[in-house]
């Protein structure tokens, strides 16, 4: 009888495990921690998939003398003037670039072993190696946008920080079974980092070929 008692109090405890545990592993797959590392990791998998694209497509490419002019007075740069020419031929050819790398993350070319592992599923800080990894798809859903930016920044005592960077942007959607959710991605490569002494000097853009107007002094 006693034997009889305990199998059935066995069973029950065993039913109430089994119970918690699906109640647990239903709520955290379709927790805000789960979506906060898919968003995380397509972000990252993306934003290196963009970047090194550029890296090996387009800033080997790039002419930086003839992209950048400053102009000196006293040791202090008087005027930069930057090639819009070459501004827009950099443009073209990191959008090509790109779209390539978006269609061959579309087809599932270059995504490694981007999965949701079991353990981000269960908790936040219980870790195992076992159980079930979700992969991870990821789809662009939007326009990709091309920029060349200029900034410049304070840098130690009466010096600027000119940098000139290609940025990046797209929206790609992550898709895991019964969930999906719109990442924004955001790239940013530096072209040229350079110290310019002195006061902000000032900006001459032209758009019609590949020279300087006004020409650069000597």
């Amino acid at each position: 009888m006693k034997v009889k008692s305990f199998l059935k109090f066995s069973k029950i405890i065993l039913f109430l495990f089994l119970l918690f545990f699906m109640i647990n592993l239903i709520s955290g797959y379709f927790s805000e921690r789960v979506r906060t590392y898919v968003e995380q990791k397509a972000e990252l998998e993306v934003a290196n998939i963009l970047a090194a694209a550029v890296s090996e497509s387009v800033l080997p490419h790039i002419d930086l003398d003839d992209l950048i002019k400053t102009v000196t007075v006293g040791g202090e740069a008087e005027s930069i003037y930057i090639n819009t020419y070459q501004v827009n031929k950099i443009m073209a050819e990191t959008t090509k670039a790109l779209q390539r790398e978006l269609a061959r993350i579309e087809n599932d070319e270059v995504l490694n072993n981007l999965v949701l592992p079991f353990n981000i599923i269960i908790s936040e800080i219980f870790y195992t190696k076992y159980g079930p990894s979700v992969n991870i798809d990821i789809l662009p859903v939007g326009s990709l946008v091309c920029d060349v930016v200029t900034t410049f920044d304070d840098y130690g005592i009466n010096n600027m920080l000119l940098e000139v960077s290609i940025v990046a942007n797209v929206k790609v959607q992550t898709v895991i079974p019964l969930q999906k959710q719109e990442v924004e991605v955001e790239t940013r490569i530096p072209i040229v980092v350079q110290v310019i002494q002195g006061k902000v000097p000032i900006y001459y853009y032209h758009n019609t070929d590949s020279k300087f107007i006004p020409h650069p002094l000597p």
